[in-house]
């Protein structure tokens, strides 16, 4: 997943309402906690990836927009990187 916090203001994940509705509902934490949960976001973690990357987008989606998938592939440091195919629909 790219942009958690992208993914929560359009809903994608329930969990992440979930855990501000119960858990910090006037959202005192609310930049503690993306902070914690972009750890493990891919874009901080593309400049490890050695392996080759093929990325494929569907350019309908409305969750997490093409923008926000390229910077991950772009922070990517392998030396054959492919690029990424745009998938008609």
């Amino acid at each position: 997943m790219t942009d958690y916090r992208a993914v929560y203001d359009v809903c994608a994940f329930d969990e992440l309402g979930y855990w501000f509705r119960y858990h910090d509902s006037l959202r005192k934490n609310e930049n503690e906690f993306f902070r914690l949960i972009d750890y493990v976001d891919v874009k901080h973690q593309a400049e490890n990836i050695k392996a080759e990357v093929v990325m494929v987008i569907g350019p309908k989606d409305t969750v997490v927009f093409s923008k926000k998938q390229m910077a991950a592939f772009n922070r990517n440091n392998s030396k054959e990187a492919v690029g990424f195919v745009r998938v008609r629909t």
